[in-house]
């Protein structure tokens, strides 16, 4: 399966995962996320999805880069998430079509990600 065929971003989703449980100092842990990923990443959506679960790709990455953004205060990083989550609201043809293989779950990653925003 190639790299756009998997659901989840492991590399993203780690460093998502180390900002949450990590109990460092801000700046420390911001430091380290830092250093592990390039200042001007830049992730394009998932136009084209090659399986059902590639079509929540854009969701779950935009969560990651949340989180990501939190402990780095990259806006580029915030300005990913946001361009990642309406770019998949407009492509209803993604998520909308088979309620059984997308739309009971695709849409589920967009409220989490959306709803990490609250704050």
């Amino acid at each position: 399966m190639s790299a756009t065929g998997k659901v989840f971003p492991p590399a993203l989703l780690r460093l998502a995962a180390v900002s949450q449980i990590w109990d460092a100092e801000p700046e420390v842990l911001g430091e380290w996320v830092s250093t592990r990923i390039p200042d001007d990443l830049w992730i394009e959506p998932v136009t084209e999805p090659e399986t059902v679960h590639a079509a929540g790709l854009n969701f779950s990455r935009a969560y990651t880069l949340w989180h990501i953004y939190k402990v780095t205060q990259n806006e580029l990083y915030r300005d990913n998430f946001v361009y990642l989550i309406e770019y998949h609201l407009r492509r209803h043809d993604l998520w909308m079509i088979d309620y059984y293989a997308h739309s009971h779950w695709v849409p589920q990653f967009d409220i989490r990600a959306i709803s990490e925003t609250y704050h």
